[in-house]
């Protein structure tokens, strides 16, 4: 039985690394750029780190711990577009950024949408629906990708974090 029940498990969490990103193929000797979305509530200036994986299984992080990358941002509809190796496994960390915090870039700090029609109360600050509110702190959200393809969709949210953890 705690075979079977184990069984279960880890096909569905394949079946949700699978659902997680499309299945489009390119044949192109380049690096392809895929196209990922960050959580469901339109992150806006969300950092996306691109991180290969080794065939150890680890990620690049220098001598701080950093994660070793490139840095992507999200649109205001939560898109990012980020070019990675087709041999490689490449492990997305997206989570919220201060503004001006990346000394080599401009950036802008992360907000985020109210989806709620009474509205939002973020860190006791009341905000409209649709309004944006600040989002720089509270989520660190993964996914990783095998063989990505050119123009695949690939979402990074709490789902994909979780089964980021059993892959």
């Amino acid at each position: 039985m705690h075979l079977a029940l184990r069984t279960i498990a880890s096909l569905s969490i394949a079946l949700t690394l699978v659902a997680c990103s499309s299945d489009d193929s390119s044949s192109s000797g380049e690096a392809p750029n895929i196209d990922g979305w960050v959580g469901a509530q339109n992150l806006n200036n969300a950092q996306v780190v691109v991180n290969q994986v080794a065939e150890s299984g680890q990620v690049a992080v220098d001598a701080n711990g950093i994660y070793i990358g490139l840095r992507e941002s999200t649109d205001s509809l939560s898109k990012f577009i980020a070019t990675v190796n087709v041999a490689e496994s490449t492990l997305l960390i997206a989570r919220g950024q201060i503004a001006n915090v990346d000394k080599d870039n401009n950036n802008l700090a992360t907000t985020g949408s109210c989806q709620v029609k009474l509205g939002c109360t973020v860190e006791g600050s009341e905000y409209a629906f649709a309004e944006y509110f600040p989002a720089t702190s509270g989520f660190e959200w993964r996914t990783i990708i095998f063989n990505a393809d050119n123009g695949s969709r690939n979402n990074v949210n709490a789902i994909t974090t979780m089964a980021e953890a059993y892959a």
